[in-house]
């Protein structure tokens, strides 16, 4: 996180827009990606605690978070 308490971007591609948006506050991280339907992706993590996508509590891989296309919001507490 480098001290940021905040950080967001993304990039057009021909499959679409790919954005992600994180904020830290009162100690919970929350990550916004937006990818475009159709494709999937795996979200590492910079933090640990209890995890949260899309309001569902999930378990960490040994991987990451293996996600598909559209909005998603992870958050950790």
């Amino acid at each position: 996180l480098s001290g940021l308490p905040a950080a967001e971007g993304g990039f057009t591609t021909s499959l679409g827009w790919f954005g992600a948006k994180w904020s830290t506050q009162n100690g919970k991280f929350t990550l916004e990606v937006n990818v475009p339907k159709g494709t999937h992706g795996v979200i590492v993590l910079p933090v640990d605690g209890k995890l949260t996508v899309d309001g569902l509590e999930v378990a960490m891989g040994d991987t990451g978070i293996e996600v598909g296309g559209g909005q998603h919001v992870v958050k950790v507490e």
